[in-house]
């Protein structure tokens, strides 16, 4: 069969993003929410693009890297032109992410006909990935359009791999400085050279991407060791503690990428405290099988193989080996479902082949009753996917249902406190405080703002426990030091809460002395400090 002609894969992609818009109608007029605050609105280093600006967002140790934790110039030269078009209308954002990843998913059928899946396989693996409920995190949080633009690049850069070697690496290095998840693709190319049998000068053509991934790796690393392994609460865990809750993650991952069963924002799973935990049970089983069989299909030289790569490579900086902030989130799923989705079509054929040696079946009629079967789920998928991104239209809606997901967890207390606070229970509302403080809960900036605590400002209570909150943020905050002044102010806020004024002090000075934009605002609010302590 030939190849789709451009007409064709022009007319898909309309197709796509005309239903995409249709999936993400409810998160379109959302709102600024969490990071995208900080990315955007706040940003002062995207709202003006003169030669000085675009060479502070090229720059990795610029303050624009140093303000948002990330050496990803290309994410931030996104916004910067959003900005210039769309400004404070938070619709344009959602329409570029919606159609971005629209296009991604018109890639994801391309590559997988590229390995010669069948034309009807390749398209129902790419809906099943345009529709999948875990990535509406990716699409309707607005910062996250740095995922979508990553695998998009990385995807078209393996497209053109091996044939045009420095476009490819080209467009691999713009994946990397969008987001540097991008280095999935690296070992995907070297296993598809692998299982290709390839000859030397293929194996040449990657000498650019292991230059180019060296390079965002070195430039990426200082931030994410200052930000990205901020404590979790995983880490207080002792060593079998945490690795059990490792697998369990792995678990939920597999069940919420097969299933969609899980999918939430702010996900807070408990710790497997137990080897008989069901999380970590079920996780080691789906690791065992995944592991036997990813090395099955490489020592054969299958091309199944290069998928199990793709996921493999795609989940190793998530699984928590290396805990971070962050134990587990929808949108880490975004780079590892078409990995996924790949080796599943491949793991379906051969059971179809199976079965048609040992019953009366023919292969290609258990496979028709697969793809029957999953393109009913798709459809259950995109109904999920159309409820989920009402979840993404504020803060608010985005609390509740990390709350509902996650009673006991830390958005769920809050709740709990806020709700208690406005009901004129302040007894609860300190309680619940209290329990947020004891479980290390550090963000006092936000509590302070809150106006639904507004009736226990002024109370010995709540003083106690917000100085317990500046506490946590000054024990679990690392302070570098070629650290920011927001964050130098942040912790000297966070030190005169807690009562050390001569600590507060030295950080407001330092982060005043660093200068920049916000330098004449922190001076005030040193200033304001010292004459209320008066």
């Amino acid at each position: 069969m030939p190849p789709p002609s451009w007409r064709t894969w022009l007319a898909l992609g309309a197709a796509t993003s005309a239903a995409a818009l249709l999936l993400y109608a409810g998160t379109l007029d959302g709102q600024f929410i969490s990071d995208d605050i900080n990315h955007v609105p706040n940003n002062v280093h995207i709202q003006t693009l003169d030669g000085e600006r675009l060479l502070a967002l090229l720059d990795p140790r610029g303050q624009p890297a140093r303000a948002t934790s990330n050496y990803a110039p290309v994410h931030l030269l996104i916004h910067a032109a959003q900005w210039q078009v769309f400004g404070l209308a938070t619709r344009g954002y959602h329409v570029t992410n919606v159609l971005l990843h629209a296009c991604v998913s018109v890639l994801l059928a391309a590559f997988y006909l590229s390995a010669g899946l069948p034309r009807a396989a390749a398209l129902l693996l790419a809906a099943l990935f345009f529709v999948h409920p875990a990535n509406v995190e990716a699409v309707a949080w607005i910062f996250q359009v740095k995922s979508i633009v990553a695998l998009g690049l990385s995807v078209a850069a393996l497209l053109w791999f091996p044939r045009r070697p420095l476009a490819s690496a080209l467009l691999f290095a713009l994946a990397l400085l969008a987001k540097i998840s991008a280095l999935y693709a690296l070992p995907v190319a070297a296993a598809r050279l692998f299982v290709e049998r390839a000859p030397a000068r293929a194996w040449r053509a990657l000498g650019p991407w292991v230059v180019v991934a060296l390079a965002g790796s070195l430039a990426e690393l200082p931030l994410f060791q200052r930000t990205g392994e901020a404590p979790s609460s995983y880490q207080i865990l002792d060593l079998g503690e945490r690795l059990r809750s490792t697998v369990a993650i792995a678990g939920r991952y597999v069940a919420m990428a097969a299933t969609s069963y899980g999918v939430s924002p702010s996900h807070e799973p408990p710790p497997a405290t137990s080897f008989a935990d069901a999380w970590f049970l079920f996780g080691l089983a789906a690791l065992a099988a995944i592991a036997v069989r990813a090395l099955w299909t490489l020592r054969q030289r299958r091309l199944e193989a290069v998928f199990w790569v793709w996921a493999g490579a795609s989940y190793a900086p998530v699984s928590q080996v290396f805990a971070f902030i962050y134990p587990m989130a929808d949108r880490y799923l975004y780079f590892i479902l078409p990995g996924l989705l790949g080796a599943a079509y491949f793991l379906v054929r051969d059971l179809a082949q199976a079965l048609a040696r040992r019953t009366p079946l023919s292969a290609q009629s258990v496979l028709t009753g697969a793809g029957v079967a999953a393109a009913l789920l798709a459809v259950a998928f995109a109904a999920h996917t159309r409820q989920q991104a009402f979840v993404w239209r504020s803060e608010a809606h985005v609390m509740r249902e990390a709350a509902r997901r996650y009673p006991n967890g830390i958005g769920g207390v809050y709740l709990r406190a806020r709700t208690s606070a406005q009901s004129g229970d302040l007894a609860g509302a300190l309680a619940a405080l209290d329990e947020l403080a004891d479980r290390g809960y550090a963000v006092f900036v936000a509590v302070d703002r809150d106006a639904a605590f507004a009736p226990l400002r002024g109370s010995e209570e709540y003083q106690r426990v917000f100085r317990r909150m500046a506490a946590n943020w000054i024990a679990a905050t690392p302070v570098a030091p070629n650290a920011k002044p927001s964050e130098l102010r942040g912790m000297g806020l966070a030190h005169w809460l807690a009562g050390d004024p001569a600590a507060a002090e030295g950080f407001y000075r330092r982060a005043i002395e660093a200068g920049g934009p916000d330098a004449d605002a922190i001076r005030a609010e040193w200033e304001a400090l010292r004459r209320q302590r008066r």
